[in-house]
């Protein structure tokens, strides 16, 4: 199913939906380059995700931007180098927290990755289609340090109100990646003592 909405608080809650894509974009207006493809493949999109996933737009596309990554990244994130972009998750709005899959990808870097999109897009609705995990190939090796870094940081009551989960610290610096947010909503381990 495909949506054009004037905000967030229009989108259906449906339990029959397994994922949630919405298109992100500050200047969705302007045309060329993949941003326009999507809009213009819209409701070839819709469909080929299949009946148990939504596919969303915003029709003013940076108040829209705004809302979504707000609401599943926070008011503080600096999510901005990921527009255009695409964010997949598992979860309605309402029902978003911690355990909540995200993957929001750059669609700057499906340009650089991918000569021909149009495989981009295929990979994308299998996964969401038929649960085709060759996908995750795409968004694993393109791992971002934002997310990362906020997993590692730990804003517990620790030594001067943070601490920090060294294991995590160590994993992110050796995978540095770029251009793509995966949070699967589980926790790493916490090796930091309140």
């Amino acid at each position: 199913m495909g949506y054009s909405l004037s905000t967030l608080a229009k989108l259906p809650l449906d339990t029959e939906n397994d994922f949630y894509v919405f298109i992100l974009g500050v200047n969705a207006n302007w045309k060329g380059g993949i941003l326009q493809t999507i809009y213009e493949n819209f409701d070839n999109l819709a469909k080929e995700i299949g009946p148990n996933a939504i596919i969303a737009k915003g029709l003013n596309p940076r108040e829209w931007t705004y809302e979504l990554t707000t609401k599943y990244f926070g008011e503080d994130a600096q999510v901005d180098r990921f527009f255009p972009g695409i964010l997949i998750t598992n979860s309605h709005p309402d029902n978003f927290d911690a355990s909540s899959l995200r993957i929001l990808i750059s669609l700057e870097q499906v340009e650089e990755n991918y000569a021909n999109t149009e495989r981009f897009f295929n990979l994308l609705t299998d996964f969401i289609s038929r649960k085709d995990m060759r996908f995750l190939d795409f968004a694993k090796n393109s791992i971002n340090w934002v997310d990362e870094i906020n997993k590692a940081i730990d804003l517990k009551p620790n030594i001067l109100g943070f601490g920090i989960n060294f294991n995590r610290l160590i994993d992110l610096i050796i995978n540095k990646k770029d251009k793509v947010i995966i949070d699967d909503g589980k926790k790493p381990a916490d090796n930091t003592r309140s």
